[in-house]
């Protein structure tokens, strides 16, 4: 029972929307600083009066992804000093912020709750790995169907949107299985007539600390939504499909308990609870930056670059 929480929201775009709805399903009192007037009970358009009266088991920062960085700041500035969750990325680019001023930083990468990515990591951790692909697609169009696809954050670049910041969950997830990525090289930009200023597709090839092969697709223009890895050891072949909630071993396959806001719960869950060991902390956040900030090097060079 979380009668007694209470979480502050700050953006309520479609994130911050789910972020919402979820908690107040949780019995936790939910309040929302946006700037734009909405239609949430418990609301504020200043920030400083959010944090005035109420204590909170920690804030939620949920605007455009160019915005964190100065949220961040902004929180540090109102003598805000408890748990923030952030969602992904941290950052739209690597930058330096020194976060011993609040209790706890964590970011919001809640594709490692998945059951089957849980459980890939599990199974994978003292076996030899000799390849990975892994892959996430799907038609920017269909992705919010309530929301003109032109208009939503995903596709203005400047906003932080784009197929490599979006879709950043692999890259995060990747280089928490694999222990860390050291070299990457990669290809992307803008290919399909999508009526977007962001990147469209990446292709990443990655050396990570447990693996040298490490093949990376990322895209808003596959019309099958897909997002799966396949794992190749000495001794097995895995496929996590994390869609179909589905864990293949050597043709075995065992599905999992998942519906749509399975991992969000859970992460809600540990955060009400302050149990932060398989949440994604500020520090590994800021290496998965680096690496998204190493692809766009890369990718501009047209060659390998070191993380």
């Amino acid at each position: 029972n979380y009668k007694n929480k209470n979480v502050l929201i700050i953006g309520f775009g479609s994130i911050g929307q789910r972020h919402a709805k979820i908690l107040v399903d949780m019995s936790v009192n939910v309040f929302v600083y946006s700037r734009r007037k909405i239609d949430f009970k418990s609301s504020f358009s200043c920030l400083e009066k959010s944090l005035e009266k109420i204590n909170y088991d920690y804030v939620i920062i949920a605007n455009k992804t160019s915005e964190h960085f100065d949220t961040l700041n902004k929180l540090k500035e109102l003598n805000y000093t408890g748990v923030v969750l952030i969602e992904k990325p941290i950052f739209d680019h690597y930058v330096k912020f020194k976060n011993d001023s609040f209790e706890k930083i964590i970011v919001a990468y809640n594709l490692r709750l998945y059951p089957v990515i849980q459980e890939l990591k599990k199974k994978i951790s003292n076996e030899k790995i000799l390849s990975v692909n892994a892959y996430a697609g799907q038609y920017l169009p269909q992705w919010r169907p309530k929301i003109d696809y032109r208009n939503s954050y995903s596709a203005i670049k400047k906003d932080g949107g784009g197929v490599l910041l979006d879709l950043s969950h692999e890259i995060d997830y990747l280089n928490w299985i694999l222990d860390g990525c050291n070299e990457v090289i990669a290809t992307g930009g803008k290919f399909s007539n999508l009526e977007i200023d962001s990147d469209d597709l990446f292709q990443i090839s990655l050396k990570s600390n447990r693996c040298d092969f490490v093949q990376l697709e990322l895209n808003y223009i596959d019309k099958i939504l897909r997002r799966f890895v396949i794992i190749n050891t000495i001794q097995h072949t895995y496929k996590a499909d994390l869609i179909k909630s589905t864990l293949e071993i050597d043709g075995e396959i065992t599905k999992f308990e998942s519906y749509r806001n399975y991992s969000y719960e859970k992460q809600h869950k540990y955060m009400l609870e302050r149990d932060y060991t398989m949440l994604c902390s500020y520090k590994e956040a800021i290496e998965d930056m680096k690496i998204l900030d190493s692809i766009k090097v890369s990718n501009k060079n047209k060659r390998w670059v070191k993380i």
